[in-house]
């Protein structure tokens, strides 16, 4: 991945196997900060369809129990989280899990 993509790149950009099965495609990324700035960690994929609830989607979130168990059942189903590190993006709008 070239040095100056851009966060809007990767998001939507599909995900992989090394065997070519769809795992998901890339909705968010999980940076930790360094000295020379953010460093991406993480990138979050989804197989399904994904929306934002203000928060909801995160495990930490915490709100009204309704909102709460929507999110579980909906928006956390299908979500998984993928270190950077075993990500290769082969091609622009495809990423390998290794």
């Amino acid at each position: 991945m070239p040095a100056d993509t851009r966060v809007s790149d990767l998001l939507g950009v599909r995900v992989v196997d090394s065997a070519g099965r769809r795992v998901g495609r890339i909705v968010d990324l999980h940076a930790d900060e360094t000295d020379d700035g953010p460093r991406i960690t993480a990138a979050v994929v989804v197989r399904g369809p994904w929306g934002r609830l203000l928060g909801y989607e995160r495990a930490q979130a915490g709100g009204p129990w309704l909102l709460e168990t929507a999110a579980r059942a909906i928006l956390r189903r299908d979500m998984t989280t993928v270190p950077w590190s075993r990500l290769r993006f082969d091609r622009p709008d495809r990423a390998t899990v290794v």
